[in-house]
């Protein structure tokens, strides 16, 4: 179990001097190696961010790591006022404000008129008008605008873009973890490519402790599964030893009826194969 809440690295000259990069990439080998399930937890209150949750991604491992959040957790590479400052800069701030803001919208109608008269004392004025009224307003819509990057980072924006699997209330993430950890481990060991639902149609697979009490009961299905994976890997590994060019040179020659010929052929390829060496 992994209870995450790191705000990543910041790969200045400490962190380089505490060699965290080297460690960081320790933990990712440590996880593609590993067997056995890997639950990612964030936890109330706690944020996930840049280089740190590199290290902890589900996709490293897949096939055994699965990433959860709290309801009131937040994640992301970066944070919402890094990403405002980077996409939605001043500039867009105030194209926003003269879509929205009505004030706004009627200083610039009034300034294309004066600019259509010719009238520069005027369009000046306005123009100071609309920077003052830009500088209040700046403020409000930067804040907005992290909140509005906020919820790119919540939990259920992390789901929809499937970068954790479920959203955990901490209140019932004890039971959670207990049954889901149970079914991992039953699963793996009896169908690490996962069972499909096929062979169990009375069960409802959003259940964890539901599959767990099936697979319990009755292991005949995912038995079944493990044994075809196994014999699928061996007619795969059969395979892969008659395409071998030695078996395929045997078969050859065992297809030669007469003896003394097949004694003549396998003397001939000796031989190429000697003059064929590096000296």
């Amino acid at each position: 179990f992994v209870f995450a809440n790191w705000r990543g690295f910041s790969g200045g000259q400490r962190d380089m001097f505490d060699e965290v990069l080297k460690f960081g990439a320790r933990i990712v080998d440590g996880l593609v190696a590993f067997k056995r399930p890997v639950f990612v937890y964030i936890p109330p209150l706690a944020e996930l961010r840049g280089g740190a949750w590199v290290v902890v991604d589900p996709t490293i491992n897949a096939d055994v790591m699965e990433m959860y959040a709290a309801e009131d957790a937040r994640g992301g590479v970066l944070e919402p006022g890094g990403l405002v400052e980077i996409k939605f800069r001043d500039k867009d701030l105030k194209a926003a404000m003269h879509r929205l803001d009505h004030d706004l919208r009627a200083l610039d109608a009034r300034l294309d008129e004066a600019h259509a008269r010719a009238d520069s004392g005027t369009a000046a004025d306005l123009r100071n008008q609309i920077d003052a009224r830009e500088k209040h307003l700046l403020p409000v819509y930067t804040s907005v605008a992290v909140h509005f990057a906020d919820l790119h980072d919540a939990p259920t924006r992390m789901k929809a873009k499937k970068a954790i699997r479920d959203v955990v209330p901490w209140r019932a993430a004890r039971r959670f973890f207990y049954w889901r950890l149970r079914r991992k481990l039953q699963e793996i060991d009896l169908a690490p490519a996962g069972i499909p639902e096929e062979a169990y149609p009375a069960v409802d697979f959003r259940d964890d402790r539901a599959v767990v009490a099936a697979l319990e009961a009755d292991p005949g299905p995912a038995n079944a599964l493990r044994l075809a994976a196994r014999a699928a890997a061996l007619a795969d590994d059969l395979v892969a030893a008659a395409l071998h060019p030695d078996a395929l040179l045997k078969h050859a020659l065992d297809r030669i009826q007469d003896p003394d010929h097949r004694r003549a052929v396998r003397a001939a390829l000796d031989a190429a194969a000697l003059g064929a060496a590096p000296q």
